[in-house]
């Protein structure tokens, strides 16, 4: 994938986001983010024991220097005063090449720093990203048990498309 360089997307109060392509000295950062966020979400929805496992085996330091460092997908991360505080990770679907459809693997935002319009700043570089690529629209596949990330999805213009959920999983797809 393209550099897409390192540019200010937003500010919130006096703190302007950076947003920029995820480096694999970035990973340890990355790594305590995905950890901190998902385990505020999804501890209670699947048991510490279940969610600790995933954790180890989804968001290994492996797992997610492969992610940062595949040219086959975007990994971007967003700097919050000068730190990471949130990633964006998508590409191809993971069963079709498709040019004009790309999937967000994962958006996730430390809790810590929810509502500062980090989140919402990482979805508008990857559909700059997206759209400069002549992609038509992006879709992701969300837990339905996680409602912030639903509601936060739709209040950004993604809609549920019922006929695709998969796995238990709503589809919510967002035209650029």
């Amino acid at each position: 994938a393209d550099q897409i360089g390192c540019f200010v997307v937003a500010t919130h109060g006096d703190n302007t986001i950076r947003i920029t392509n995820a480096a694999s000295s970035d990973v340890p950062v990355i790594q305590y983010v995905l950890h901190s966020s998902w385990s505020s979400v999804y501890k209670d929805i699947f048991g510490e024991e279940r969610a600790s496992r995933y954790l180890k085996r989804s968001f290994s330091m492996e797992a997610l220097t492969r992610a940062v460092t595949n040219s086959g997908a975007m990994y971007l991360v967003a700097l919050y005063d000068g730190t990471i505080r949130g990633i964006c990770h998508y590409g191809a679907p993971l069963l079709d090449d498709c040019e004009d459809r790309k999937s967000l693997y994962s958006l996730y935002v430390h809790p810590g720093y929810w509502q500062k319009g980090i989140g919402t700043a990482l979805l508008a570089a990857m559909a700059k990203d997206l759209r400069s690529q002549r992609v038509t629209d992006v879709f992701a596949y969300v837990d339905p048990r996680n409602e912030l990330a639903c509601q936060f999805f739709k209040k950004r213009g993604f809609a549920h498309l019922p006929d695709d959920d998969r796995d238990g999983e709503l589809y919510l797809r967002k035209v650029l």
